[in-house]
């Protein structure tokens, strides 16, 4: 007998994603009204249409029983759709002009941590090799969660890919929603410096977003869709917050120990390469424990659910009996 590596069968059934990706599009189209943007129709166009026709083959796919590659298709579309409806939400967000709080999350690192963003850069600056590294490592979460994915539907592991998708798209939303309450700038730019004082860093991540994020605050820039994705949320660090997904979910993936060590590198490098305060990364960290735990419930068959629903309510039940016997 082999094991049960998942509670259901290999159904394919997308249904929780398919409900996010509707509250996102339902978002981003409040947001887009509310801060007076406009996207690009021949880009929308060519985007939704694009979309539909893969989705049908995926479909198609799994009708002529080829669930796993199915599936693996649904899954690529799925969170490529939620990368743009959230990139509109953050940049429509963005337009709330409030003010940086950059000053105080350098005080809150001191004060929580007894570091600075500051000295940690500085620190790495100082190692080439292991910054150069780390700039590698930082620049696979475009990548890695496709190669999950892959892993996952050649497995038949549907459990863990449902799981895996729901957790991806719940966190950005979560990181996204912070952004008009927290809005910074990041280290890099915070401190002044540019690329050409961090030479070994070679990702300009923590650089590139200021003209999009300047010109969204100014007014200039009110119509997406040419544009490219680019992340504009400094708090919390959604590159935490994906290490920490993808390491959890990728341990159960052949290679495991090598995909937890990649996802503990970048962990790292959100600091030095993403120019995330230390904040930020714990912040992320909250984040991807929130969204696997809630793809964790969201994922179970109903009766799994129910059942873990009413093992809480006999544990809560109890406790209020043991109290009210003291």
């Amino acid at each position: 007998m082999t094991e049960a590596v998942s509670e259901r069968p290999f159904d394919g059934s997308m249904d929780n994603q398919y409900r996010v990706i509707a509250v996102q599009a339902a978002c981003a189209s409040l947001c887009m009204l509310a801060f007076g943007f406009s996207y690009d129709l021949e880009a929308a166009g060519f985007l939704i249409a694009g979309a539909a026709a893969l989705l049908y083959v995926s479909y198609r796919l799994k009708r002529v029983r080829m669930a796993a590659a199915g599936l693996l298709l649904e899954s690529f579309i799925i969170l490529l759709i939620s990368a743009i409806l959230l990139s509109i939400v953050s940049c429509s967000l963005a337009a709330t002009n409030a003010r940086y709080v950059d000053s105080s999350l350098v005080t809150i690192d001191r004060t929580v941590f007894g570091l600075s963003w500051l000295e940690v850069a500085t620190f790495f600056s100082r190692q080439p090799m292991a910054t150069m590294a780390l700039s590698l490592v930082y620049s696979t979460l475009a990548w890695q969660p496709f190669v999950l994915l892959g892993l996952f539907a050649v497995q038949q592991k549907t459990q863990d890919l449902q799981e895996f998708t729901l957790a991806w798209l719940l966190a950005p939303m979560m990181c996204v929603i912070a952004l008009p309450f927290v809005p910074a700038l990041g280290g890099y730019l915070h401190y002044g410096t540019s690329p050409a004082d961090y030479p070994y860093v070679l990702v300009g991540a923590a650089w590139d977003f200021e003209p999009l994020i300047s010109s969204i605050r100014s007014g200039e820039l009110r119509h997406l869709g040419a544009n490219p994705i680019v992340g504009v949320v400094t708090f919390p660090s959604f590159h935490a917050a994906g290490a920490v997904i993808l390491g959890w979910c990728g341990r159960k993936a052949p290679a495991g120990a090598v995909i937890v060590a990649l996802n503990a590198a970048m962990l790292v490098s959100t600091i030095p390469i993403g120019g995330h305060y230390l904040i930020d990364v714990a912040g992320g960290v909250l984040i991807a424990a929130l969204a696997l735990a809630l793809a964790k419930v969201l994922s179970a068959p109903s009766d799994a659910r129910l059942a873990r629903v009413l093992t809480a309510l006999r544990s809560g039940i109890a406790r209020s009996e043991g109290l009210a016997t003291r």
